[in-house]
């Protein structure tokens, strides 16, 4: 199903209201997926959620003004596949394609899909299953791989999956896969939706706000394989993403009450690096664990155990490899 966004099909045949009886029931599950010239990768990972083992969904796509294939590698999965909605449209930037989706999704379960990554066949399944069994949990990301451009597995990135856990790992890195989520609409406040003001940073700044309401978890499993290939947000605006995730963690949490906040955000947050700048490093997990025992509400074995744990990593090369910015000193 073609629904370009002057209401009519793309393909000149078929009116959105014919296509619309099509799928007049409402699914239990809306998949979401903001497509921009990800031709390269797109079959692969549209056939990923078509071949789910949980088959009462529906996959809208957003087209943003792509300029290779992808437009035409769509048209012809919504013209073989009922449950495909797919929207094109002019590049408007990825969180007004992310809002305009979750606009248009239809069902209480909304799952998020990247265009370039591949969903395990039993990942909606697990999902959907998890939240009937856990009705406190709004947000469930999952574990995922590391795969390169030919797909080939370069490693698996180990996920917090308590609530507590998951909110005191913001400070130092997105604990929640993006492409992994599935929300539970009738358990988010109303309205929610993700903030333009922190591109590339999108998805943290909406965990930050929403996890002082609700309450998130990650299955444990790998239930996505996440393609680095140098396309993603992740990849081409990584200085930005930065900046803004830090910004997001600042505004967000008691470090906006402390005086250094900013600065200790940015000192921590996905920092990398060796013997030299660990002692900056150092200080400012000093000043957040302080900071946080006197004004913030982050239980403290949870952020002291993430704490201990970030001493370790800072010395990992990031699976992403993605480059090391210069060093923030703390104030």
């Amino acid at each position: 199903m073609v629904e370009p966004l002057n209401a009519m099909s793309a393909n000149g045949g078929e009116s959105v209201d014919r296509a619309a009886a099509l799928n007049a029931k409402v699914p239990k599950v809306s998949v979401i997926m903001p497509v921009y010239n990800a031709g390269a990768y797109l079959y692969d990972s549209v056939s990923s959620i078509l071949q789910q083992t949980f088959q009462d969904f529906e996959l809208l796509i957003l087209d943003d003004g792509s300029t290779d294939n992808s437009a035409e590698i769509l048209l012809e999965f919504a013209a073989s596949d009922p449950r495909v909605r797919v929207f094109l449209r002019a590049n408007h930037g990825l969180i007004a394609s992310l809002n305009y989706l979750v606009n248009k999704a239809r069902a209480n379960l909304i799952a998020r899909m990247d265009a370039d990554d591949i969903s395990v066949p039993t990942r909606i399944e697990r999902q959907v299953r998890f939240f009937k069994g856990h009705p406190d949990i709004a947000i469930l990301g999952t574990g995922y791989e590391y795969i390169d451009r030919q797909g080939n597995r370069l490693g698996e990135r180990k996920t917090q999956t308590e609530h507590e856990d998951i909110v005191a790992s913001f400070f130092f890195g997105n604990a929640i896969a993006h492409p992994s989520v599935m929300f539970h609409r009738n358990r988010l406040p109303k309205g929610w939706l993700y903030d333009n003001t922190f591109e590339g940073a999108e998805d943290l700044a909406l965990w930050l706000v929403l996890s002082d309401d609700v309450k998130l978890a990650n299955l444990p499993e790998p239930l996505l394989r996440y393609r680095i290939s140098g396309q993603s947000e992740s990849d081409t605006k990584h200085t930005l993403q930065q900046q803004n995730a830090c910004r997001a963690i600042y505004l967000n949490t008691h470090l906006c009450r402390h005086k250094n906040g900013e600065s200790i955000s940015r000192a921590i947050y996905n920092r990398r690096g060796g013997i030299v700048q660990y002692p900056r490093f150092l200080y400012a997990c000093i000043q957040l664990m302080i900071s946080n025992a006197t004004s913030g509400n982050v239980p403290v074995w949870p952020l002291f155990k993430r704490t201990m744990m970030a001493q370790l990593t800072f010395f990992k090369r990031s699976l992403r490899q993605l480059p090391k910015l210069e060093e923030t000193p703390v104030e």
